[in-house]
């Protein structure tokens, strides 16, 4: 189990500093990170704004929704690259269920077309549609 779990992760220790600055971008010593980042790393602990609402916010992700792109475009880059690392893992690994599920030894005879429809179906279940809105598209157009 340790040997599966390392090689797994393995992806995750090579992006170890990417990482770092994600999560501790006040912390990180401009001169361990990429060129490309130093100058944005050095930029960083000068805004005070930034700072209290590091400090402030309980996520990550709500603190670097209110970095300015025009002010650190390459961290904010960084910043939703990590970010969407785990939602897409998430939806993948949900959508291989949803296709064990469907397509299980004694539903095989599942042609292509109803099985890219059930995987659709399957991966929207939890949408839940704004019916006020369309109608109210639906009356403007």
């Amino acid at each position: 189990m340790k040997t599966e779990f390392s090689a797994r992760f393995q992806d995750f220790r090579k992006e170890e500093q990417l990482f770092a600055l994600f999560v501790t971008p006040f912390s990180i010593p401009a001169e361990s990170v990429d060129e490309g980042f130093q100058l944005e790393l050095i930029d960083l602990p000068c805004s005070t704004s930034l700072k209290d609402k590091f400090r402030m916010t309980t996520s990550l992700i709500e603190f670097y929704q209110n970095v300015p792109q025009q002010q650190l475009p390459k961290i904010r880059k960084q910043a939703t690259k990590v970010v969407s690392m785990f939602g897409s893992t998430y939806v993948c690994e949900n959508l291989f269920s949803a296709m064990n599920f469907a397509k299980p030894k004694f539903r095989s005879c599942l042609s292509d077309e109803s099985f890219r429809n059930t995987l659709r179906l399957m991966a929207t279940r939890n949408f839940v549609p704004d019916i006020e809105l369309i109608v109210s598209q639906k009356k403007h157009g």
